[in-house]
């Protein structure tokens, strides 16, 4: 129901957001990971309850972005799968840093022009690889 609800009020203010690929994709991957995500860990218990549940978000949110890309793009990333194991957690240790940089700053009226330099050059390290698409 907060799924629907949430449509709903986007919706209600703007109603164009139908028609765009983040809106559909948003909600099937929001809809996907409540549809699948306990499921898939259920049947992944063995990898231990922490790794499990990562591992199902990941195939849940592939299955509910993998048609609509289809339709809205006319490709998909195969790799994108092997990729969100390792694009994840890279993207939350760089957000808790980045974090941690704005409450340092905060408290010592310092910026840590290093660390976030670091992060940038993560950003553009990562940015810098070709991913394989499939057409369909």
């Amino acid at each position: 129901t907060g799924i629907g609800i949430s449509a709903t009020l986007i919706l209600l203010f703007s109603p164009f957001q139908l028609f765009t690929a983040g809106f559909g994709l948003s909600f099937s991957v929001v809809f996907a990971l409540a549809l699948f995500s306990r499921s898939i860990s259920e049947k992944l218990s063995f990898l231990g309850e922490k790794l499990s549940l990562s591992v199902s978000a990941v195939i849940s949110a592939e299955l509910g972005s993998i048609p609509l890309s289809i339709l809205c793009f006319g490709y998909f990333s195969p790799l994108a799968f092997i990729l969100n194991f390792v694009v994840l957690p890279l993207i939350t240790l760089i957000f808790c840093l980045s974090m941690a940089c704005v409450l340092l700053e905060l408290i010592f009226g310092v910026a840590f022009f290093s660390l976030v330099g670091l992060l940038i050059r993560l950003v553009l390290l990562l940015n810098q690889f070709e991913f394989y698409w499939q057409m369909i």
